[in-house]
């Protein structure tokens, strides 16, 4: 088979099949890319479109994020998920407008070096922005390779990697490196789907090898389910009765990395012990509410939230520095997990 009929006919699809008006392909431009790379790893393009617009709202260039807090950046994040990528585009953007005077640097061994972005995110932003000839490996791509070219084995391998990255620069055209790059993206989002891929209107089914076999499901090779294990956690929603919250900032690693949630119990921890150790203020109630499941990659997290109803916020409290009183509605902008937003909307 030869690449060039696989690139051609590829090209030859764009034309009438591409996407070519989604937000950040509008007004194109190497921060646009960037933006919408990062946030669209491990996240489809549907949940990206509005978080996309609100962002570009409110940054729309890389001096606008180097001049903003974290804590900013964040809550126009919340509910994104994998929040160590905004602590990223914060990092990046720091380094930009310092070490480049926020103009976003033309060649992949300076793009690599960049928080967040690896060999794929750089090759992307390089083809789609700058239009050079460099090969990406995203999830979609992966998908399209491994049906055509029959490449078995769990993608997560390094030799199933290497097999895909020489197919993926075998196939990279010279010119018109950024349409080949959006089309082979998008036929694997439209068309060459993980479920019901739709091979009867897709230009590479009459040599592809998945289709001749009928192993389309089977590929690429899927590892089997594992259990997801069930994490438990207590968290306190304080509340004072001119309707104040008291929030924690959690540290940058770890799940929801630099967002604000409910304080929580430690291990062997009693609520009382907590209010002893932090608080020390007469309790009006407490009422132990229903438990929330969130979901995550590995792991389901059960929230056990406790109400508290303290009187007054304390004017003077043996608090640690990561623990914050906000107004209700929040009055400032901040990052929130999704369960603790909704949980905040309750009150």
């Amino acid at each position: 088979m030869s690449s060039n009929n696989f690139t051609n006919q590829l090209l030859d699809w764009f034309v009438n099949n591409g996407r070519k008006y989604l937000p950040w392909q509008l007004k194109k431009s190497p921060y646009s890319v960037w933006i919408s790379e990062i946030m669209l790893q491990q996240t489809q393009v549907k949940t990206v479109i509005p978080y996309y617009i609100n962002f570009m709202k409110r940054f729309p260039n890389i001096e606008s994020i180097a001049k903003c807090e974290l804590d900013e950046l964040l809550s126009y994040w919340s509910g994104l998920g994998y929040y160590a990528r905004g602590r990223n585009i914060y990092k990046t953007a720091k380094i930009l407008d310092k070490k480049y005077q926020s103009i976003f640097p033309k060649t992949y061994d300076e793009i690599i070096k960049l928080p967040g972005i690896g060999r794929s995110t750089a090759g992307a932003i390089l083809a789609l922005a700058y239009k050079k000839k460099y090969s990406i490996l995203d999830g979609n791509v992966k998908r399209v390779l491994a049906r055509y070219y029959r490449i078995e084995g769990f993608l997560q391998k390094s030799n199933i990697q290497e097999k895909l990255w020489n197919l993926a620069d075998l196939n990279t055209p010279s010119s018109n490196v950024d349409q080949y790059t959006q089309a082979i993206m998008d036929l694997g989002a439209t068309v060459c789907t993980r479920s019901r891929p739709k091979c009867f209107i897709c230009p590479l089914s009459e040599n592809c090898l998945a289709r001749f076999y009928s192993e389309q499901d089977k590929l690429p090779t899927r590892k089997p389910r594992t259990k997801k294990s069930i994490r438990e956690v207590g968290v306190m929603i304080i509340v004072d009765n001119k309707k104040s919250v008291l929030l924690e900032k959690r540290p940058n690693n770890g799940i929801w990395g630099g967002l604000y949630s409910f304080p929580e119990l430690g291990d062997g921890q009693t609520i009382n012990s907590w209010l002893d150790d932090n608080l020390r203020e007469p309790v009006e109630k407490i009422t132990r509410l229903n438990p929330i499941k969130h979901s995550f990659t590995h792991f389901n997290l059960l929230i056990n939230p406790t109400k508290i109803k303290i009187e007054n916020k304390p004017k003077k409290y043996r608090i640690k520095p990561r623990y914050f009183w906000h107004k209700l509605p929040i009055d400032r902008e901040i990052g929130l997990a999704a369960p603790i937003s909704v949980m905040i909307n309750e009150l």
